[in-house]
């Protein structure tokens, strides 16, 4: 399946979304009738049911779109969008003290202890998985997504073109689509995506030379993980070549 029609049904579908919500609380209403006191009531329902912030402000663009559609053809007046703020949860300072950014990757060390675990204890495949997440940094909906014909072994070389999609987060219904940009969280799956990264700041590469980390802005990489080492005069990716090289053979077989 050709990637752009990927990436045009995954946008379709959350528009989709979007306006199965609009409909449950406006189906039943003119729109000439919808006042900003009644939108407004709405993102902050929603807010209460627990949607993501990234939903609510997907509701709040679409019905603007459609509100400002209705203006141009008369079909209202105001647009009751206007002004509308969606709720924002407050941060605690428990809350900055619990996700602090140190704790969402792993030191050389904890990741040796980690992998070596892996291999005495592991799950099936559980070793090809979390060998490849740590030294490759590829997100896990790009590794679940992988298929043969992505590696190449006489190269050394793992294509990255597609990720695993579901939308209401089953097992069983899922889709693949184009890789996106992400913003990383805490210790989770994702965290193997931090641990590469402060390796490759370790062993003196660049940062605005990982395009393969997948982040829009080389800068936002930069600012996010100065804080791993200074360390990074070296300009050769070798150097990250050599300390893998190095963890590798620590490890138990």
């Amino acid at each position: 399946m050709p990637e752009t029609y990927l990436s045009l049904a995954s946008s379709v579908r959350v528009r989709e979304k979007e306006i199965k919500i609009l409909n449950r609380y406006f189906a039943k209403t003119p729109v000439s009738e919808i006042t900003h006191y009644m939108f407004q009531n709405m993102l902050i329902d929603l807010d209460k049911e627990g949607y993501a912030h990234t939903t609510i402000s997907g509701v709040n663009t679409w019905a603007n779109m459609i509100f400002k559609y209705g203006i141009r053809n008369k079909l209202m007046k105001d647009n009751p969008r206007i002004d509308a703020i969606i709720p924002k949860k407050a941060i605690t300072i428990e809350d900055l003290e619990k996700n602090t950014l140190e704790e969402t990757y792993f030191e050389q060390k904890e990741l040796l202890t980690f992998l070596d675990a892996v291999l005495k204890i592991g799950l099936e495949l559980n070793v090809e998985r979390f060998y490849t997440l740590a030294f490759s940094g590829m997100r896990p909906g790009e590794l679940v997504a992988l298929k043969k014909s992505d590696l190449d072994f006489e190269n050394k070389t793992i294509r990255i073109s597609k990720t695993l999609y579901s939308e209401n987060n089953n097992m069983k219904e899922y889709g693949l689509e184009t890789t996106k940009t992400n913003k990383a969280r805490t210790m989770t799956p994702h965290s193997f995506r931090h641990t590469h990264i402060s390796m490759m700041t370790e062993a003196g590469v660049d940062l605005h030379t990982m395009k393969r980390i997948g982040h829009e802005d080389p800068d936002t990489t930069l600012k996010v993980y100065t804080h791993v080492t200074e360390k990074m005069k070296i300009k050769s990716i070798n150097g990250i070549t050599s300390m893998n090289g190095d963890l590798l053979q620590k490890l138990s077989f």
